[in-house]
């Protein structure tokens, strides 16, 4: 695409860095180097074009700030990464625990985990499992209430007072022993983060006995 071209001459020029910007699957796309981010549909970029080069280190560097300061991912662990947006933290996880271990991004914002999913098979994230749908205490449809300002602000709604899309929800139990029957669940402990409270009634009969529970 044109545009991608024009973009990508550009921010070389400007900054001097192997960078290249393109339109991937209805996303647009950055490559950093030998990163990958994707940012979305609309052509929306920062202004800061020479703090790209850092941008996975400050990926990085939140996620421990984050969510890591009481616990450091091991070779092996599991961990359930829910409310994963476009995979800031889920890079790390997955980095952490290695080729034996395993990450589940959960992730219910259709628009977020399009750009998830990229960003996991761009960035050859192989232990990680991408799941499109919201963490409930159980099973059945919920609404996403979209925010105009900002896709961070967006929230589950789980009556009908305002409107939205519909999406599955699912609780942490069954999902464990879907991917354990799919043998897609490492036999390991899991490390849990996430966003979003019913979830957390949602796990008492997982088969596998969490270490660490960070659900906010």
């Amino acid at each position: 695409m044109l545009l991608g071209k024009m973009a990508t001459h550009y921010v070389r020029k400007m900054t001097g860095g192997d960078f290249e910007v393109s339109y991937m699957d209805g996303l647009w796309t950055r490559r950093i180097g030998r990163d990958f981010i994707s940012d979305g549909p609309a052509f929306r970029y920062p202004h800061d074009l020479w703090g790209w080069k850092h941008q996975m280190e400050r990926y990085a560097e939140d996620t421990k700030e984050y969510w890591l300061q009481h616990y450091r991912p091991q070779e092996g662990n599991v961990i359930v990464d829910v409310g994963a947006g476009r995979g800031e933290d889920t890079l790390t996880f997955s980095r952490g625990v290695g080729s034996r271990g395993r990450v589940i991004a959960i992730e219910a914002h259709a628009a977020s985990f399009s750009a998830l999913k990229n960003f996991c098979r761009l960035n050859v994230l192989t232990n990680v499992t991408a799941l499109h749908l919201a963490l409930m205490d159980k099973p059945g449809m919920v609404r996403i209430a979209e925010s105009e300002s900002s896709w961070m602000e967006n929230a589950i709604d789980t009556g009908s007072r305002i409107p939205g899309v519909e999406i599955r929800a699912d609780t942490l139990d069954r999902i464990c022993v879907e991917l354990d029957q799919s043998n897609r669940f490492p036999k390991n402990e899991h490390r849990r983060r996430g966003a979003v409270r019913a979830a957390r009634n949602g796990i008492n009969d997982c088969p596998y006995s969490p270490h660490l529970c960070g659900l906010s």
